[in-house]
């Protein structure tokens, strides 16, 4: 296996060729496969950052907030007139019970019905659906026959009950992020907003959990010490009219508990789906030394 640092060639990043790569996410798709000629079957995972200062690459001087892409794979990338391609071998050295600081772009989705859903928008519309229901309050849908998110929240909010307030503070008060929130609130729709966001956290934490149930490892950040960065809509018009997902970074630490599945399953195939697109790609640190590197 190979990980690779991969970053535009200095004489192109001022070109609007760069600006086409870093506004579309197939193109970036595309494009870093090209650095594997005659691979026919996508083998690869990815990782987008900025450079956060100026760098060195080649004896010439990068630009500052100019994307940097990692790349893990089984094949060894060749640069190119677009990208210049720094391959090291990627031997992971890693230890049953080690703790590891990891971040992780990911697309976390869960199946309902044969449909699969992003689980941030899944958990929040699950708590209005139901909070509607044991309220017993009136969901009157827009355009569409059957009730939007909108609809849910304009329900809630409208409602005139001051029970509404007490049952959201009550979720609030359970949520070690979130807590604090409660001195600052000013209505019911900056209180419903943070019981949304505190939804989301919670499902992206249990489908974390129950990733490393099935590729070694245990999450060991939990609460507000799992970091939940920032959420991204990113639509990919190439693949269809509504074709889209949605990424989240996550960060923390882990226990390693079967070194040979969390090698192989984590780190080499990657977590979640969208790997394709950037997402996948699991960081992981011992302390001030990455692992494997």
């Amino acid at each position: 296996m190979f990980f690779s640092r991969v970053t535009l060639n200095p004489d192109i990043t001022t070109t609007s060729l760069s600006g086409i790569i870093a506004d579309r996410i197939y193109s970036k798709h595309r494009l870093l496969w090209d650095l594997f000629p005659g691979q026919q079957r996508r083998t690869f995972l990815f990782r987008e950052e900025f450079e956060g200062e100026q760098i060195k690459s080649r004896s010439k001087l990068q630009l500052k907030g100019t994307s940097v892409y990692y790349v893990v794979s089984a094949d060894k990338p060749e640069s190119n007139v677009l990208f210049c391609v720094e391959p090291k071998e990627y031997k992971p050295r890693i230890s049953e019970g080690e703790v590891l600081s990891f971040r992780l772009r990911a697309n976390a989705t869960v199946t309902r019905e044969g449909k699969r859903h992003d689980i941030a928008m899944d958990a929040q519309n699950r708590f209005l659906v139901e909070f509607c229901a044991n309220n017993q309050l009136s969901v009157v849908p827009g355009r569409q026959v059957r009730p939007q998110k909108r609809d849910y929240k304009k329900a809630i909010l409208t409602a005139a009950s001051m029970e509404l307030d007490q049952q959201l503070t009550r979720v609030l008060e359970a949520c070690d992020r979130y807590r604090e929130n409660l001195t600052i609130v000013q209505n019911r729709r900056e209180l419903l907003d943070c019981v949304l966001k505190s939804s989301m956290d919670h499902a992206l934490e249990n489908w974390l959990v129950a990733q490393g149930e099935k590729k070694g490892f245990e999450l060991i950040s939990r609460g507000e010490n799992l970091g939940i960065g920032r959420y991204e809509r990113h639509a990919i018009p190439e693949k269809g009219k509504n074709a889209e997902f949605h990424s989240v970074d996550l960060s923390g630490s882990l226990e390693v508990k079967n070194e040979g599945v969390f090698i192989e399953q984590a780190l080499f195939n990657g977590v979640g789906r969208a790997r394709a697109f950037g997402c996948g790609l699991m960081m992981v640190r011992r302390t001030q030394e990455t692992c494997g590197k």
